[in-house]
């Protein structure tokens, strides 16, 4: 690509000689997560993400942290680790409705598919979203648009990526 002097970026890693691009996960997630704090007065709040040893999951939580920090609210912190897909999602909702995990106000997922798989399956356990718990996620995915309820979304992952990396 460099010898075809073909405008290149890599997105998410560095390649001597390219330029990189890298999506500011844990801004947008502190974001997200204040938008809930300081626009409709939440306090329990619970960040769903990624599996523990997934980079992209633990920059995500610690957005959310810095957020329930910064508003003296991190007594209230609680950060679950998944798989980034619906299994974590369902398995959440069920812990949930069984009371072994407290209802929360919220919840933050670090991404879109979980986002809406909550969005499917708390109604499933009589919790209504918006108005038992409120969810929102990452990515900025087309699909949260035809969600019913829609989901509220940060625009991060591949898309702001792509937008990125044709500007670098």
């Amino acid at each position: 690509l460099k010898e075809a002097k073909i405008p290149t970026a890599v997105i998410g890693a560095e390649i001597e000689g390219f330029a990189s691009v890298y999506s500011d996960d844990e801004s947008d997630m502190e974001s997200i997560a204040e938008h809930l704090i300081t626009v409709h007065n939440y306090e329990n709040i619970i960040c769903l993400t990624g599996p523990c040893e997934n980079k992209e999951a633990q920059k995500r939580a610690e957005g959310y942290i810095c957020a329930m920090e910064k508003y003296g609210i991190s007594k209230n912190s609680k950060v679950i680790y998944g798989d980034f897909w619906h299994n974590s999602a369902i398995r959440l909702a069920e812990r949930i409705a069984s009371g072994e995990v407290s209802r929360p106000d919220a919840i933050v997922c670090t991404n879109d598919i979980m986002a809406i798989s909550l969005c499917n399956e708390l109604p499933k356990h009589n919790i209504k979203v918006p108005d038992d718990i409120a969810i929102t996620g990452y990515d900025g995915s087309i699909y949260t648009l035809t969600t019913k309820p829609a989901i509220t979304t940060v625009c991060g992952g591949d898309l702001c990526l792509g937008k990125m990396s044709v500007k670098a």
